[in-house]
C-alpha cells in the first residue's frame, strides 16, 4: 500500500523537478496523479 504511494510521490516530484517555474495546473495534475 504505501509502496504504491511512494512510488507516486516520487514520480510526481521527479516531473514537478523537471519544471522551470510551477504553475497552479502543474501542481493540481502531479496532486491528481498522486491520487490515482
Amino acid at each position: 500500500m504505501f509502496e504504491g504511494l511512494s512510488q507516486r510521490l516520487q514520480e510526481a516530484f521527479q516531473k514537478l523537478k523537471r519544471k522551470g517555474k510551477l504553475t497552479e495546473a502543474d501542481v493540481k495534475a502531479a496532486l491528481r496523479e498522486v491520487r490515482l
